[in-house]
C-alpha cells in the first residue's frame, strides 16, 4: 500500500481517538453527559490539542449509529466535521471512507478507548492503512475481555497481542499484561484540568454520581442514607436504565435527607464535589472512575465499595474499599463522619495525589511521549 503523506503535517503527531458515545460531549451539549469514559477521552484530547505539533481527531457514532470523523478541539471550541459514513452501507465500507481521510498525515495513531466485539476488526483495518493502532484500557475485564461475547475472546486477545500499542490504567493491569499475554504496556493514567478558582465549596453532603445502571447499583446509596439518617446525602444521576432510575426516584421520596438531581451536565458536576466531605462509590467494578479525579481534585476522600484499582484509596491514604462489605462500609460512614480532622487529612492526600499524578498536562505530556515512540 503506497501511504498518500499531506506535506503541511508532515511534522505532526495525529491522534485520532476512536469513542463511539463522545458525540454529546464532543459537540457541547450540556446535560447528554456527566461522566464516564468520554469524559476522560475529551478532557484528554483537549489537552493535547494545546500541545504544540499535535492535532486531535475524533470518531464517534450519530443518533443513527452512523460513523462520523470530526477533526480539532480546544477548551473554547468545538470539532470540525470532516467525513460521515455512509447510510445503509456496510460498517467497512463506512469505516474505510472515514479512516482513508486520517491516512494523510506522517504519523496518525488511532487510540481505541472501549473494548468491543469490532476491536479485532477495527485493529486489523486501521493497520490496512498504514496507520497505528493502540488500544487504551478501561477496566479490568478488557484483559481477558471478559464483557465480549464468548465466542469473540480469544480472536480479541489475540488482535491484543498484535496492536501496536496498548496503554494500562493501573500498575495492576500492566503486570497482568506483561505476565499473562506478554505485552509492554505503560501505565497512563486519566487526567482532569485543575478546579475553577473561583468555585468555592460548603462541604455540606456525602455525594454519590453516575448512571442509572445496574453496573453502579445506585441503590445501595439509598440504602446508606436510609441506615445514617444524621447525615446529608445527595446522588446526581444521569439517564441510562429508565425504568430503576423511576424506581430510585420513588423510593428517595421516603428518605428524607436524600436528594436526587437528574441529568447534570459534566460541566456542572465540579461545584457538587466541592461541596461534599465525603464521595461514595457503590459499583460493581469500573476502570479507575473520572468521579475519584473529581474527589481528589476537589479535596474530599472516597469510600468505595468494590473498586480500587492498584489499591490506590488505600495505599495513597485516600480513602477506603470495603470489598462489598454494606454493613462494614455503613459502620465506618456513622464513625468517620464525625471525625472531621480523619476526612480532612485523607481528602488532603487526595488532592497531593492529584496535583502529581492527574493534573491534565503531566498526563498529556506522557500520552504525547508514548505515542510519538509508536
Amino acid at each position: 500500500m503506497v501511504k498518500r503523506v499531506n506535506p503541511d503535517c508532515e511534522k505532526y503527531l495525529h491522534v485520532v481517538f476512536w469513542h463511539d458515545d463522545a458525540l454529546p460531549l464532543l459537540l457541547g451539549e450540556r446535560g447528554k453527559r456527566m461522566g464516564g469514559a468520554e469524559v476522560q477521552v475529551i478532557e484528554i484530547a483537549k489537552a493535547l490539542s494545546e500541545m504544540p505539533n499535535v492535532r486531535v481527531s475524533f470518531l464517534v457514532k450519530d443518533e443513527n449509529d452512523t460513523q462520523v470523523a470530526f477533526e480539532g478541539i480546544g477548551r473554547c471550541t468545538l470539532p470540525k466535521l470532516i467525513q460521515r459514513g455512509l447510510p445503509y452501507f456496510g460498517r467497512i465500507i463506512n469505516r474505510r471512507r472515514i479512516e482513508n481521510s486520517f491516512g494523510t498525515c506522517q504519523k496518525t495513531v488511532v487510540v481505541r478507548t472501549v473494548v468491543t466485539p469490532e476491536t479485532e476488526r477495527s485493529c486489523y483495518l486501521i493497520q490496512s492503512f498504514g496507520l497505528k493502532f493502540v488500544q487504551r484500557l478501561s477496566s479490568d475485564l478488557d484483559l481477558t475481555g471478559e464483557r465480549l461475547p464468548e465466542n469473540s475472546r480469544q480472536r480479541y486477545l489475540t488482535a491484543l497481542k498484535k496492536m501496536d500499542g496498548v496503554i494500562s490504567q493501573s500498575e495492576g493491569q500492566q503486570s497482568y499484561l506483561q505476565s499473562a499475554l506478554g505485552i509492554d504496556s505503560p501505565v497512563i493514567g486519566s487526567g482532569l484540568p485543575d478546579l475553577d478558582p473561583m468555585i468555592a465549596g460548603r462541604k455540606e453532603s456525602i455525594l454519590w454520581a453516575g448512571r442509572a445502571a445496574a453496573i453502579k447499583q445506585p441503590w445501595i446509596f439509598l440504602e446508606l442514607a436510609r441506615r445514617v439518617p444524621q447525615q446529608q446525602f445527595k446522588m446526581l444521576m444521569s439517564y441510562q436504565d429508565f425504568e430503576l432510575m423511576n424506581s430510585l426516584v420513588e423510593a428517595a421520596e421516603d428518605i428524607p435527607n436524600l436528594e436526587i438531581e437528574l441529568n447534570v451536565s459534566y460541566e456542572d458536576t465540579p461545584q457538587y464535589f466541592c461541596n461534599a466531605h465525603l464521595f461514595i462509590n457503590t459499583s460493581l467494578h469500573e476502570g479507575l472512575p473520572v468521579t475519584f479525579l473529581q474527589s481528589f481534585r476537589a479535596s474530599i476522600p472516597v469510600f468505595s465499595l468494590n473498586v480500587n484499582p492498584g489499591d490506590m484509596l488505600t495505599e495513597k491514604e485516600v480513602g477506603k474499599c470495603f470489598k462489598g462489605d454494606i454493613e462494614l462500609l455503613v459502620s465506618e460512614l456513622k464513625s468517620a463522619t464525625s471525625d472531621c480532622c480523619k476526612l480532612n487529612s485523607a481528602g488532603e492526600a487526595g488532592r497531593r495525589l492529584f496535583e502529581q499524578s492527574y493534573d491534565i498536562r503531566w498526563v498529556a505530556s506522557r500520552w504525547v511521549d508514548y505515542l510519538s515512540s509508536l
